[in-house]
């Protein structure tokens, strides 16, 4: 099979060669493609201890406590497939005397240009035959480590279930992320699997650049793709608009004479508890005769049923009745926090769901009256393109325009919305914003790291197609979950009463001992 494998690889490869020639001249692909498809550099004479193998950013950055961790007397080889990996390697392990970095060449060449190992690493999800073949057949132990597969993918997979039966027949061991990649693996032909965790749990997230911590609420949209910055946009520029219409209301309410009258705790059982707080307004002028009011709704006795919520406000078109997931909801339990919306006199549906909650978590405090939007697009040749969008909802500035990136004061800039088009500054944001939606999963990308986002303590928001960052999100508690733009907007409407996010470190041991062994 891997003759033919590889006999139909060189047909295709010589096939595709115009069109890699034409795509060579693009920004993105100028130096990864005729190092990979064209002209690859000659390692065929090298030899190293260990060769890493890593895909892009995530994964090149993910290495870094592994790095760290085996002796410099081993000479390590560490290839990489994307030009943005390259970048990120070179900055990162340059400084390392053992340590050689290029880029992968494609299969082809694979046999004629790459350097012999003792061990071989490849990590996650680069499933490249010959890789492992030309390693075997060298001497080298391999292993496929932090490895996973979605369940989205995992169907696909199987579709060429003997292809990958054969694949795993060179590959002498497998460490999963998450009991639920070790038996999709297993399925597929994988042998001697275990669960050791996400490696990129023991990277310390620090910023590269600590910037002020502003007064103002932070809001960043963290790794967009297509269209997920017009969803985003569009669910902050309402929410403002909320904002906008809340302090209206509370100046002419404090402009008012004021009385607050508390509701008599039920008598009956302790766990009805009945709390009800009334502010009536006279003589209102812009509110006909309304009543502001919050109140907490009965606790019933059955654990089926939980505590929530409710703002509302009566005869006020700008604020929505709302409902909120419980303040200490049990934990790793799924709470539909937003069940429905009255927007208008019009009904839409609202779906959220917080996950993995604990109460071990802290609130926003800060006001909304000044707040700015960061957005991050995931890829920088989208930077021109997001950017005369932005412009269509609000003052817009780009990070590249501001003079001193080591100073930053988000509090002095006078914009509504800042895009940052710059690589690598995406971490300096997490530290200090109040809210992250992270992107890739309102599209079917299959969602990004939330440990990053997490690490900072923020409100951390997604999409539901997390497909390829479940194992992840096991880590984190507290972190909610939309399918639609009005969810969004309703959270970001009442901040206030969402849980901040953290990462539990706990769930993983012994790794590094795992990889290395």
């Amino acid at each position: 099979m891997t003759f033919i494998y590889y006999t139909l690889l060189c047909f295709l490869h010589v096939l595709a060669l115009p069109l890699l020639c034409a795509l060579s001249l693009r920004k993105k692909y100028k130096k990864s493609i005729p190092l990979r498809f064209l002209i690859p550099k000659n390692h065929s004479k090298e030899s190293y201890d260990i060769w890493l193998h890593a895909c892009s950013v995530g994964e090149v950055q993910s290495l870094q406590t592994l790095i760290e961790s085996i002796p410099k007397t081993q000479s390590i080889f560490l290839s990489v497939i994307t030009q943005t990996g390259y970048k990120q390697a070179q900055n990162l392990y340059a400084k390392y005397e053992n340590l050689s970095i290029d880029y992968l060449p494609f299969e082809t060449f694979i046999p004629l240009f790459t350097p012999t190992c003792k061990k071989l690493f490849v990590f996650e999800a680069e499933l490249w035959l010959m890789l492992f073949v030309y390693a075997k057949h060298k001497g080298a132990t391999t292993k496929l480590v932090n490895a996973r597969i979605s369940t989205r993918s995992v169907k696909r997979y199987q579709k060429l279930r003997i292809f990958y039966r054969h694949f795993f027949s060179f590959v002498d061991s497998v460490l999963s992320q998450s009991d639920e990649d070790t038996e999709r693996l297993k399925s597929l032909g994988a042998k001697n699997v275990k669960t050791i965790g996400n490696l990129k749990l023991l990277n310390p997230i620090k910023p590269k650049i600590a910037y002020k911590k502003p007064e103002s609420l932070i809001i960043v949209a963290a790794s967009t793709h297509a269209n997920e910055e017009e969803f985003v946009l569009n669910a902050w520029s309402n929410a403002k608009a909320l904002w906008e219409s809340d302090s209206e209301v509370l100046e002419n309410m404090e402009s008012k004479p004021c009385h607050i009258k508390q509701s008599e705790m039920s008598k009956n059982t302790e766990s009805k508890k009945d709390f009800s707080l009334v502010l009536e307004t006279q003589n209102e002028k812009n509110l006909d005769s309304s009543n502001c009011y919050i109140e907490r709704s009965e606790i019933s006795s059955m654990e089926s049923q939980q505590d929530f919520s409710c703002l509302h406000t009566q005869n006020d078109k700008n604020l929505d009745s709302i409902k909120f997931a419980p303040l200490h909801p049990a934990p790793t339990q799924m709470v539909e926090n937003l069940d429905s919306i009255n927007n208008h006199n019009k009904e839409c549906e609202c779906k959220t769901h917080l996950h993995n909650a604990t109460k071990d978590y802290t609130t926003i405090k800060k006001d909304s009256k000044k707040n700015l939007l960061v957005i991050v697009p995931r890829h920088p040749e989208r930077f021109q393109s997001v950017f005369q969008l932005c412009k269509q909802y609000g003052k817009t500035m780009c990070l590249s325009e501001l003079q001193n990136d080591s100073t930053l004061d988000l509090d002095l800039i006078h914009a509504d919305i800042l895009l940052v088009d710059t690589m690598g500054s995406l971490i300096n944001f997490y530290a200090i914003s109040d809210i992250v939606i992270l992107g890739g999963a309102f599209a079917k990308v299959g969602g990004h790291n939330p440990l990053e986002p997490a690490t900072f303590a923020n409100v951390l928001i997604s999409g539901t197609e997390i497909f390829n960052q479940k194992a992840l999100f096991a880590y984190i508690q507290n972190y909610y979950l939309i399918d639609n733009s009005h969810s969004l907007q309703m959270l970001l409407h009442h901040y206030k009463q969402l849980m901040t996010s953290s990462v539990n470190k706990d769930l993983c041991h012994n790794m590094i001992e795992s990889i290395l062994e």
